[in-house]
């Protein structure tokens, strides 16, 4: 997957139209993959931007939601 990572993520604050399309997948795997929640979370924070892809982020509306409830389950789980 890293070399999944230098397409998807591409400088320090650019997100690619790829990275949202593989979004919800990420999403999918990132339950059981530290490196596809990881991923997923760097797609969201370069998609907050402004970057002109609005409309492609609102297709993933329902994958963001997912991982915003996986990250808040992981938080609650490392807290213990």
């Amino acid at each position: 997957m890293a070399g999944t990572r230098i397409r998807l993520v591409l400088e320090h604050d650019l997100v690619a139209p790829a990275s949202l399309a593989a979004l919800p997948r990420l999403v999918r795997l990132a339950s059981g993959s530290e490196r596809a929640r990881r991923l997923a979370g760097e797609i969201l924070e370069r998609a907050a931007g402004h970057h002109g892809c609005d409309d492609l982020l609102a297709d993933c509306a329902g994958a963001v939601e997912e991982f915003r409830e996986l990250r808040t389950a992981t938080r609650r789980c490392t807290r213990r």
